[in-house]
């Protein structure tokens, strides 16, 4: 059993990566969010004005997220500070480069978040986009439709040649759901 949650959720525009991610946290009352559309309802898009000087206190509830790029690296770090919480990044595609390094508020999240027991969810359109690096790491992927040679075999070595092969195949909600070396599959409702 993990300490915390680590969780990618991939998939084509519109397929359901945001629907399964909105009812996911709605079971949690201390999140962060960077969410560049603005997607989730229930978030204080303005939350970081409002921080009382960086501090929370370990019993605050919160959702506060923000729309801006270079908030990243406060809200990673806010999130690592505070401990027992989630911290939500969306457009991960256009955060995570192939051959890059990984920014140090990411690396502390990613390798060392289970300490402080941050629970990190990673959203992206594309499972390439997400350097092997970061996907070795989650304990739990969830695909939606997927239809790329390099986003396929991302999630082989995880899903199974067999599965893989029905990604692109997968209605609109359907999803598989990898989480600790089982697999299942589903529609998820709305």
């Amino acid at each position: 059993m993990s300490d915390r949650d680590f969780i990618i959720v991939v998939g084509n525009q519109g397929m359901g990566k945001t629907v399964w991610t909105i009812r996911y946290l709605g079971g949690f009352v201390r999140r962060f969010l960077y969410d560049p559309v603005g997607a989730y309802p229930g978030f204080d898009y303005r939350g970081l004005d409002n921080l009382h000087g960086g501090e929370i206190s370990p019993r605050e509830r919160f959702s506060i997220a923000s729309p801006f790029f270079e908030d990243l690296p406060i809200l990673g770090n806010l999130a690592f500070s505070a401990g027992n919480c989630t911290i939500t990044i969306e457009e991960c595609g256009t955060i995570f480069r192939r051959g890059e390094l990984i920014p140090n508020w990411a690396r502390r999240l990613i390798f060392m978040g289970r300490h402080p027991r941050v629970n990190l969810i990673l959203v992206a359109q594309r499972a390439a986009s997400i350097p092997i690096d970061i996907r070795s790491q989650a304990n739990r992927i969830i695909s939606f439709r997927q239809h790329e040679t390099d986003d396929l075999a991302a999630l082989r070595s995880t899903l199974g040649l067999e599965k893989a092969r029905q990604l692109p195949t997968l209605n609109r909600l359907e999803c598989f759901d990898w989480h600790n070396g089982e697999i299942s599959r589903y529609t998820v409702s709305v």
